[in-house]
């Protein structure tokens, strides 16, 4: 479409192409499905947009209006890329919509911030903890003035501005718990509950909220590095209520939940829960994402590992090979996590006398 564009001679003046290139932004941007390209039902129709919006980054917009519609759509391709586990493409995509938020709305508006937190979320889930840590330090920062500071931003700019800071510590408190930071996730975690708590808890919301969820989890997860299991497995376990109760039961909400728990199961070395629960989580993942997206594959590895705890070797060996060969086709040979799942494949051969791959 933006390349056809760009080759029409017959549009003659540049006013007439600029008018054109900018119907073009608007277009795509619409196209976008209403629900989110983060709901795994329209990734589809986001394969579809993408070399458009490929094409689109070959472009330059005279106006303020059209290079912010650009930035929406890169937003919008970095969160479809980004679930579907592809996070090098998802990072150029966010960074070119970051740059151009802050160059034309400034550090601190609502757009740009929500931005930011997708790109620190996206840096999150590929394992670049510093600079997530770059990203979010100053939301601290910025939560710790008072909000009076904030009346600039009139009233519900300010809630979405506060919003947007407790999301950010949220993230960061998640990338504190992959380092092994836990006291430092917990002293985050804990308040950041009790107070979404408090602000909804006269709302039927107060039960609903995703936010509200991904934080418990979190927090669940933090209590599990840290050793409270039982804590752990009170808070998870109402998540997982208040998550199919609100998102549905076969949601990856749920299941992110379910994960969790299990994880708390296996460390408490109740093994035949932990094998139940990851075995639901299991199917979930298959039925609602692509069998080559991180979530399924972690799932498979998960429920192979406390199989094998449990002396299924045979089981546990198909699911290695299986996860092994995705790996393999996806990530390469030499990838990090293709070693990591070979060594795991190795050891349970071992365990069965077998000493060739």
């Amino acid at each position: 479409m933006t390349k056809w564009l760009e080759s029409q001679k017959w549009l003659g003046s540049q006013d007439l192409i600029d008018k054109y290139r900018g119907c073009a932004v608007e277009l795509l941007k619409n196209c976008f499905p209403k629900r989110g390209p983060d709901n795994a039902e329209d990734w589809e129709v986001c394969e579809v947009l993408l070399p458009h919006v490929q094409a689109l980054c070959e472009l330059s917009f005279p106006h303020k209006k059209q290079q912010l519609q650009q930035a929406d759509v890169h937003s919008y391709t970095a969160q479809y890329l980004k679930e579907r586990g592809r996070y090098n493409e998802a990072s150029e995509f966010v960074n070119r919509a970051l740059e151009t938020q802050r160059s034309l709305l400034g550090e601190n508006d609502p757009a740009t911030w929500h931005t930011a937190l997708l790109a620190g979320s996206i840096a999150a889930d590929n394992g670049q903890y510093l600079k997530v840590e770059a990203l979010f330090r100053p939301a601290l920062e910025v939560g710790e003035k008072s909000q009076d500071q904030l009346r600039q931003y009139k009233g519900s700019a300010v809630d979405g501005l506060m919003s947007y800071v407790d999301n950010m510590r949220s993230c960061l408190a998640s990338v504190l718990i992959s380092q092994h930071r836990t006291d430092e996730a917990i002293a985050i975690l804990r308040p950041l509950v009790v107070k979404r708590e408090r602000e909804l808890r006269n709302t039927e919301l107060g039960k609903t909220d995703r936010e509200t969820l991904v934080t418990m989890m979190d927090l669940g997860r933090a209590m599990l590095h840290h050793g409270d299991y039982n804590e752990a497995r009170v808070l998870l376990k109402e998540a997982v209520a208040r998550s199919s109760a609100s998102r549905g039961d076969n949601h990856i909400d749920t299941a992110r939940c379910q994960k969790y728990l299990a994880l708390i199961e296996q460390a408490s070395g109740r093994l035949e829960e932990a094998e139940k629960l990851f075995r639901i989580v299991k199917d979930k993942f298959h039925d609602l994402v692509p069998a080559e997206h991180p979530q399924a594959l972690l799932s498979i590895i998960d429920l192979a590992v406390v199989i094998e705890n449990r002396k299924k070797y045979g089981e546990a060996e198909r699911l290695y090979r299986y996860a092994l060969d995705t790996y393999k086709n996806t990530l390469g040979e030499t990838d990090l996590t293709t070693l990591e799942t070979t060594s795991k494949l190795l050891h349970v051969l071992y365990l069965q006398g077998k000493h060739e791959m």
